[in-house]
């Protein structure tokens, strides 16, 4: 749920404050497999490329 969450977030377009802090929220969290956190950052790529 939360992969599809965070790839989710990625396509909600450049910029969006609120979608790159949920996406860092999630990058500090210790609760991720490898796939999800690879998800995540992908997505933030994504949104937020500086």
């Amino acid at each position: 749920m939360v992969r599809r969450t965070a790839f989710s977030l990625g396509e909600i377009g450049s910029g969006n404050k609120e979608a790159i802090a949920a996406l860092l929220q999630l990058l500090q969290s210790n609760n991720l497999d490898e796939d999800t956190h690879r998800e995540v950052a992908s997505s933030l790529g994504k949104i937020d490329p500086g």
